[in-house]
């Protein structure tokens, strides 16, 4: 790894995620790229949390019908064909399941929701003009974190019901938590 993102947020998570930069990315790969990135299914809004294999929990029916079913559209539309042709990228991508990466927990915190992963992708984009000369420069990000909540009131399954702590991955509902800029 040749960076690394040292975090601790506020309510008992720090992390330690290791990743890699790659400066001088063509602005029209790392358009289509993200441009892809906003038809993947796991950043789609009804398969961020999932609940006896229903999708669609939590998700409100008109939320389904709009455009914002997947939040990483937004960085195409920031970052589109036109503006991209002209760009310079440099990406940084991290996470914690890299080797030398950590994530860890307060003993309360963890036993409430389980974070699993820690990922984030910065792009430091630098627009040029058509007479070469910088615009402007604009940093994106994606970045998740995966959370497995402990379930509640679920009389159907006797075995979390009675699990000892900390709880097994099955007694928990998962989410992947995006966020994006």
């Amino acid at each position: 790894w040749s960076v690394g993102r040292l975090a601790v947020v506020p309510h008992g998570v720090s992390f330690i995620a290791v990743g890699a930069c790659r400066v001088g990315r063509n602005g029209t790969e790392v358009a289509t790229e993200q441009q892809e990135l906003s038809t993947f299914e796991t950043y789609k809004v009804e398969n961020f949390r999932t609940f006896r294999g229903d999708p669609g929990y939590f998700v409100p029916e008109e939320l389904k019908m709009q455009r914002w079913i997947s939040p990483a559209h937004r960085l195409a539309d920031a970052f589109n064909a036109s503006t991209a042709a002209t760009a310079s990228v440099a990406q940084i991508d991290v996470a914690t399941g890299a080797a030398g990466g950590s994530l860890s927990m307060l003993p309360g915190v963890r036993d409430q929701v389980h974070n699993e992963a820690f990922n984030s992708t910065f792009w430091i984009e630098t627009v040029k003009g058509e007479d070469g000369v910088e615009e402007y420069t604009q940093l994106q990000y994606l970045q998740s974190v995966f959370m497995d909540f402990k379930k509640f009131g679920d009389d159907e399954d006797a075995f979390c019901n009675q699990a000892p702590e900390p709880l097994p991955l099955r007694c928990r509902i998962k989410w992947r938590h995006v966020m994006l800029n």
